[in-house]
C-alpha cells in the first residue's frame, strides 16, 4: 500500500467520525468518459447499502433532498484534473478546492459543499484522477481501477464507523 492510500485511509477515518447518517453525491456526465466515474461508482455504492444521490452535471438538483433525508455527512464524488496518474484518488475538503476549479457541472462544487456546510452538514469529496475526458468513450482502466479502491476502502470504513445505511 502506498502512503496516499495509507493518508485517504486516515483521512476518510477522520472525516467520518461521529458520522450519524453518511449520504453520497455521486455526479458526472455519463457520456465523457473518465467524467462519469462519479456516477459509476455511486451506483456500485448503492447496491453495497449506502444511501447515493446520482447528480450527474447538475448535483444541485438534489440539495434540499439531501437536505430533507437530515445526513450529518456528505461525500461527494467526482472525476478531477489534479495533475496525478491516472486513477490515483484524495479526499479533500471543500475548503480546499479553488473557486476556479473545473468543472464540467452547472454550479461549481465548492459552492454546493459550501451550502450544505451552512446547514451543519460535514462534507467532503472524493476526487479521483481521470486519464482522458473523450466524448462517448468507455472509460479508462486506471480510472476503474482507482474507483474500486475507493469503493473498498469507502466500504470498509462507513461499516467500521456506523454510518452505513
Amino acid at each position: 500500500m502506498s502512503n496516499s492510500y495509507e493518508k485517504f485511509k486516515m483521512d476518510l477515518d477522520k472525516f467520518l467520525q461521529a458520522c450519524r447518517k453518511l449520504i453520497i453525491l455521486a455526479v458526472g456526465n455519463p457520456i465523457l468518459s473518465d467524467d462519469s466515474i462519479g456516477l459509476i461508482l455511486g451506483k456500485r455504492l448503492k447496491k453495497k447499502g449506502f444511501n447515493v444521490f446520482l447528480g450527474f452535471q447538475s448535483p444541485e438538483s438534489y440539495f434540499y433532498r439531501i437536505l430533507m433525508a437530515n445526513p450529518s455527512h456528505v461525500i461527494v464524488i467526482d472525476a478531477a484534473d489534479m495533475n496525478l496518474k491516472p486513477g490515483m484518488f484524495s479526499l479533500f475538503s471543500y475548503e480546499d478546492i479553488a473557486s476556479e476549479y473545473t468543472s464540467t457541472h452547472n454550479i461549481p462544487l465548492k459552492i454546493i459543499c459550501e451550502m450544505f456546510n451552512k446547514k451543519g452538514i460535514k462534507v467532503a469529496l472524493i476526487l479521483i484522477q481521470p486519464k482522458e475526458i473523450e466524448l462517448a468513450k468507455r472509460p479508462s482502466v486506471e480510472i476503474l481501477r482507482g474507483a474500486l479502491e475507493v469503493e473498498k476502502i469507502l466500504t470498509e470504513t462507513a461499516k467500521n464507523k456506523g454510518c452505513l445505511v
